[in-house]
Formats: C-alpha cells, sequence, structure tokens
C-alpha cells in the first residue's frame, strides 16, 4: 500500500458550493418575488422598467436581499470562527459583548437623538455617516467592547480562551444593565425605537450595503490570512505552537476581523441572534470538522437562511396576518433554523446511537 493510499481523502469541495448556491439562489428568488404586495418581477425585470411601481418596489426588495445575505453569510462565518477559536460549541461573536457593546451604543445615540443638544448632530450624522447615527454609535460600541475584552484578557493573564470568555460575559451583564437603565430613563417613543431595534431587522436598507460590505471586506481582509490555521487552532494551543502556528497573532487576528465585520452588520441590522448557532453547527453535522468545506458552506447557508427569514418577515404579516407591519427577522431565524437544528441534532444521535 503506498502512502497516498493509506490517507483518506478528503471529500471534494465542489458538491457543497453547488447546493449552497442553489439554496442561496431559490432564497433570493423568494425573496425577490414574495412580499407584501403582488408585482410582475419577472417581466419587471425583462423590460428594465425601473421607474415604475413595480420597478421601485423590485429595487427595495433587491437593497434587503442583498444586505440580509451579507449579515447572514458574516454572522454564520463569525459563529464559525468564534467555536473554532474558543473550542465552544456555544461561543459566538456576541459572547465577547459584541452585541452588548453594539447595542448599548445604539441605546446611547438613540437617547442623546431627542436631546436639543444633539439633535442637530443627529442629524448631519444620518446624512453622511456611515450607516447613520445609530449604527455608527452601535459600531463605536462594538470597537470599543471588544477592545476591552482584549485589554482585561491581557490583564488577567493573557488573551487566553478562558479570559476572553470571562471578560466577554462580563461586559455583556454590564451593558445589558447599563442598557436597562437607559430604557427606564428614556421616553415612551425612544424606548420603542431601543425594543424594535434590538429585535433586528432590514427595513432600512436603502443605501446601507456600500458602507457594510467596505467594512466587512476591511475585517475579512483581517482575517483571512489566519484561516489556513484553523483545523490546528481547533485542538489546543500547544499542539499548535509546536505545529509553529503563532497563535495569540492568529488569534488577535481573527477575533479583531471577525469583530469589524460583524458589528458592521450589528450597526444596521441589529442584533439578529441564532443564526451563528445554527448554520455552523448544521454544517458541521452534515459535512463534518474539516473547515475547507465548513468555511464555504457556513457563508452560503448563513446568507441563504437570513434571507428566507427576511423574505418570510416581510410577507407573513400582510399575506396571513392583516397587518401592516413587518416581523421582526430575528423571531424568524429563531423560528426557522431552531426546530430544523433540533430535529437534525436528535437525528444524527439516534443514528450514532444506532451504529453503537
Amino acid at each position: 500500500m503506498t502512502p497516498s493510499a493509506a490517507l483518506p481523502r478528503e471529500p471534494p469541495l465542489w458538491p457543497v458550493l453547488v447546493t449552497g448556491l442553489l439554496a442561496l439562489a431559490a432564497a433570493v428568488a423568494f425573496g425577490l418575488s414574495w412580499g407584501s404586495e403582488r408585482i410582475p418581477v419577472w417581466p419587471t425585470i425583462r423590460r428594465g422598467d425601473w421607474d415604475s411601481v413595480s420597478g421601485r418596489i423590485l429595487q427595495f426588495r433587491l437593497e434587503r436581499v442583498v444586505l440580509a445575505a451579507l449579515v447572514g453569510a458574516v454572522l454564520a462565518l463569525g459563529g464559525l470562527l468564534f467555536q473554532t477559536l474558543l473550542r465552544n460549541p456555544l461561543a459566538s461573536p456576541f459572547t465577547l459583548g459584541v452585541a452588548g457593546g453594539g447595542s448599548l451604543g445604539a441605546f446611547v445615540v438613540i437617547l442623546l437623538g431627542g436631546s436639543p443638544l444633539f439633535a442637530p448632530l443627529m442629524a448631519d450624522f444620518n446624512v453622511w455617516g456611515v450607516a447613520g447615527a445609530r449604527a455608527l454609535g452601535a459600531f463605536v460600541g462594538v470597537l470599543a467592547t471588544v477592545a476591552l475584552v482584549f485589554a482585561l484578557a491581557r490583564a488577567a493573564g493573557g488573551v487566553q480562551t478562558v479570559t476572553l470568555l470571562l471578560a466577554g460575559v462580563t461586559l455583556n451583564f454590564i451593558c445589558s444593565a447599563v442598557m436597562m437603565l437607559l430604557q427606564a430613563v428614556a421616553d415612551f417613543s425612544q424606548t420603542v425605537r431601543m425594543v424594535r431595534w434590538s429585535m433586528g431587522g432590514f427595513d432600512i436598507a436603502a443605501g446601507q450595503i456600500r458602507p457594510t460590505a467596505a467594512l466587512v471586506a476591511l475585517g475579512f481582509v483581517i482575517a483571512l490570512p489566519a484561516l489556513r490555521h484553523l483545523d490546528v487552532l481547533g485542538t489546543d494551543d500547544r499542539t499548535a505552537r509546536l505545529l509553529g502556528v503563532p497563535v495569540r497573532r492568529v488569534r488577535a487576528q481573527i477575533l479583531l476581523g471577525t469583530s469589524i465585520m460583524v458589528g458592521a452588520c450589528l450597526a444596521v441590522a441589529g442584533p439578529i441572534g441564532f443564526v451563528d448557532l445554527v448554520v455552523p453547527h448544521t454544517c458541521r453535522l452534515l459535512l463534518g470538522p474539516g473547515k475547507r468545506r465548513l468555511l464555504p458552506a457556513s457563508l452560503l447557508g448563513g446568507a441563504a437562511l437570513l434571507v428566507l427569514a427576511d423574505t418570510l418577515g416581510r410577507g407573513i404579516p400582510a399575506r396571513f396576518l392583516d397587518y401592516s407591519g413587518e416581523l421582526p427577522v430575528g423571531i424568524l431565524t429563531a423560528a426557522v433554523g431552531g426546530p430544523f437544528f433540533l430535529a437534525l441534532l436528535l437525528s444524527v444521535g439516534r443514528n450514532q446511537a444506532a451504529i453503537r
């Protein structure tokens, strides 16, 4: 037997890419075709009639679909990277205080927006800011929280898995306490905006794709050189060091890049949960632990899931509930992804028990 024959062959990548792209294409087609208003989608596209009512509605849907796909891909990728780096199946970008810090930044902007002193400044930000004053506040909150997590972990003995987790969880609790205080002192309209933002959504997607994509690209460029070490980092630090991996630098690169990507998405869409847990775990159960296939599968799966959830949130109220508003996308991600993930988990568990 030759050495090459003794080694198991890694499954090919193309079935994962084809399946993921087909799922995403189906979700995009559904997102463009379905909504609160019935419009002739494909005739409008063929004619290029973008100035008509149908064309404007279609452009609005297209912006939401693109933004939802981008945010879903980033959240799923962030969940996979954090679960690998922290070696914790429940880890996610929100574990390090990203959700708490971003929400706190947005809440502060919402509260200050009602002040006569800050209202003119907020109006200026809404015109030329990254994605409006609230999004800018959320992004600054994310970066400040991540920087504080790293500083606390370093002061507690180094940027290790346990110290990062403890620092992130602690800061999440602190941010939650401050947010409750802000809600207590805010007026009714400000409280409603705070609660609605915390549910997540893409109802103000216009004009936010380019700045969000630019920040996501920046974070991805920072993290990209370190992604080739993911499989080794998933074992333990000692093994990674023996194999020549600069663990601290690689971990810092991935955590910083991922935090920038997730922070940019959280700034425009709010803290949408569950995607970062459901998609990576589902892909891992279906494909195994190899990151070569998990990375593209998580990206495409997260994009498809969030496009589907946002489309249902737009269409279900008007079509079936006689309600002119939208269902928050965070509710739909849990409603769609949760039962599917539990069913898959139970199925895999039964199969493993039968093998034993």
